[in-house]
């Protein structure tokens, strides 16, 4: 171990006669462990030795950065948690009402789902185009009592028992393996005697039994057996010489369409059961041992996998086994199911049943179930509670996640949700798995549709707040950045202290200049002014605080955080003023209407001030003062600013400063500065 380590740290020539070295010295170390260390330390070891590799190899830094990551996510991971999990912040107590909305609406469509199952014919037939044709196993083959064989005998309720005796003999010789008759022999007949001596002498023939169905014979399941009030059974003297008795009924969905069968029946009060039909010939044939191998649902019931249309099977016309003019290769050593395959007689009309691949004879029903068992092809259709978890899991996540990304991001979760379940639902078909088409993605589909119409009420709502606290105030930019911060809970109505800018202006001489204009002239004349410095501040995303008659009132940097509020609002002040330019040529006989602006940058008090119903955003404290006095001594077209203002824009315009002012409040005189034009 030691000379393994020592020629790992030894220099390299090449980082292939590295690696070369490597292999050998841990082949060697692995070896001297076989018999001196326990299994378990082994691979402790040669994690030791593989890390030794790396290091040395220069990938040091890489796996440091590997592990740092990993450490990295493990710390960050908990923090997440919390942070999605958090009810501090109004965002946070917003989205998670949204996301119980949301909840609520998932489990009020699970509920649905499971008790009313709406549109249940589209999804049921939408289950059915989950069917995909398949390939029959070769060894069934239909004894097909079709339009030619009636044509030829008559109504088969009339026919002699003698030509059934004729047909199992010639089904003999050709060497079938087993004969089933889905055909009820019920009761006495012409022939009964000759078709119970070929059946003795066959010895391999099947007879069925058929529990009734109406509204007088109910019928119920008592632990996976449906129970009959009555079952009409073959004749005794026949069911003697049948090798077994097997049950004809299938189960009809709500939409009448068969799409399984139940695996046993009995009539009430009996204790004997019958296998269905298809089942009960295989197991006679002795080609399925045990039928506890067969996939049923919760409630005893065989769901029938078709593999399609009913030409798929090889099909013999009955009359020419009758005959004996059939090729007698087609039923040697198979399954032989006797049936009507016409739908054109009205007495054999009841047995023509409605399948997922169309309308269909019942002895093709049972041909499809035995195809069903022989190739072990199950279906197993996934019910209505796994539909419900499914349903409140996409609910769950669909109200974590949609609440709290853009409805285009989310658009895009709903289609590669939609787009996951569609996947899983065709793959899981390809494996015997029927999951419901409809549903699932009907569910996702309204949930997404829930979040926009909640989405939509969120931007009202937050529409509705902006111009509830800041009117007309703001731009449309400044408004975003205001809800922003309303959702993070940041936005300090409640007060604060922070940076600000303070913007006054004046319009000087407007009084006397307005004392000889009418009052709609005069509000004219204050309107369009005041549009040239809205503008203006808007512009640069200031917030107007009030109009007190011809005085306006800004702030920068309140509520939300600006980066260069001192300069923005001192290139408010140089547009502002050059846009009386057009305001004076408009108004000529006015005289020329000037601005006094004063700028102020410090620490204010910001938050909503008033009484009940009375609220108002402003900003409070000495630096409004000051700038308010800064616009009170500045002349017309004049803007004063003070030293904090000037200190962190002077690279940036052009100013002078002026002879110290003495202010009301201030004890010493002030420097303040006169600003030209923006560098």
């Amino acid at each position: 171990m030691v000379s393994f380590f020592k020629n790992m740290f030894a220099p390299q020539s090449t980082l292939a006669d590295f690696w070369r070295k490597a292999k050998k010295g841990l082949a060697s170390t692995y070896k001297s462990l076989s018999t001196a260390q326990a299994w378990r330390n082994r691979w402790a070891v040669l994690k030791a030795a593989g890390r030794t590799c790396i290091t040395v190899a220069f990938w040091k830094e890489k796996w440091d950065d590997i592990k740092a990551g990993t450490r990295q996510s493990q710390r960050n991971f908990k923090p997440a948690l919390k942070t999605l999990f958090s009810f501090k912040t109004r965002k946070d107590r917003r989205l998670w009402y949204y996301s119980f909305i949301i909840f609520g609406a998932g489990v009020a469509i699970a509920l649905v789902v499971y008790f009313i199952a709406p549109f249940y014919g589209v999804n049921q037939s939408l289950k059915d185009k989950l069917y995909v044709a398949q390939v029959p196993a070769s060894n069934i083959v239909i004894a097909a009592i079709d339009d030619a064989t009636l044509d030829e005998y008559g109504d088969i309720g009339t026919w002699s028992r003698e030509l059934h005796g004729q047909a199992i003999q010639n089904m003999k010789d050709a060497r079938a393996q087993i004969v089933g008759y889905d055909i009820l022999f019920g009761n006495s007949w012409t022939g009964d005697g000759v078709l119970k001596a070929q059946m003795d002498a066959a010895g391999n023939v099947m007879l069925g039994n058929f529990g009734v169905i109406n509204d007088a014979n109910k019928y119920k399941n008592v632990d996976g057996v449906l129970e009959f009030e009555d079952v009409i059974t073959p004749l005794d003297s026949l069911a003697s010489s049948s090798i077994a008795i097997g049950h004809a009924n299938v189960l009809v969905d709500n939409d009448n369409n068969v799409r399984k069968l139940p695996l046993k029946i009995r009539e009430k009060g009996s204790t004997t059961e019958y296998l269905a039909f298809s089942v009960a010939m295989l197991e006679a044939a002795r080609v399925i041992q045990d039928i506890s191998d067969i996939r049923l649902d919760g409630e005893g019931y065989m769901y029938i996998n078709y593999i399609g249309q009913r030409s798929a099977f090889t099909s013999v016309p009955y009359m020419d086994i009758i005959e004996g003019t059939f090729d007698a290769s087609l039923l040697e050593n198979k399954i032989v199911i006797v049936g009507v395959t016409t739908s054109t007689d009205a007495a054999v009309e009841i047995d023509i049943l409605d399948t997922p691949f169309g309308r269909m004879p019942g002895v093709l029903v049972h041909a499809n179930a035995m195809d069903t068992v022989l190739r072990g092809n199950y279906l197993t259709v996934v019910g209505s509670w796994s539909n419900l978890l499914v349903i409140l899991s996409s609910a769950f996540l669909c109200g974590i996640l949609l609440p709290r990304i853009s409805i285009k991001k989310g658009s895009l979760l709903t289609v590669v949700l939609i787009g996951a379940f569609i996947a899983i639902i065709a793959i899981s078909s390809g494996k015997g798995y029927i999951l419901d088409p409809m549903y699932l993605p009907l569910a996702v589909l309204i949930l997404f549709t829930c979040v926009i119409i909640i989405k939509i009420s969120m931007e009202r709502a937050d529409q509705r707040q902006v111009t509830g606290l800041f009117g007309k105030y703001v731009s449309p930019k400044v408004a975003q950045a205001i809800i922003g911060m309303a959702d993070r809970d940041v936005l300090g109505l409640s007060g604060e202290n922070r940076a600000v800018t303070v913007f006054f202006a004046d319009l000087r001489g407007f009084t006397s200049l307005s004392s000889g204009l009418e009052p709609p002239q005069v509000v004219e004349l204050l309107n369009r002014c005041f549009e040239v410095m809205i503008d203006r501040i808007q512009a640069n995303d200031g917030m107007i605080n009030k109009f007190v008659g011809d005085n306006v009132m800004a702030i920068w940097n309140a509520p939300q955080d600006q980066q260069d509020h001192e300069y923005l609002a001192v290139k408010t002040a140089i547009e502002c003023q050059q846009g009386m330019d057009e305001v004076n040529a408009q108004f000529t006989k006015v005289g020329p209407l000037q601005w006094g602006i004063g700028i102020n940058t410090g620490i204010a008090t910001a938050g909503s001030i008033g009484g009940r119903g009375r609220l108002e955003y402003t900003v409070i404290g000495d630096t409004v003062n000051m700038a308010s006095r800064f616009c009170g001594g500045a002349p017309g077209a004049k803007i004063w600013v003070g030293f904090d203002t000037y200190e962190r824009v002077k690279d940036k315009i052009v100013a002078t400063p002026l002879e110290p002012q003495s202010f009301k409040g201030k004890d010493k005189p002030i420097v303040v500065y006169d600003v030209e034009s923006i560098v």
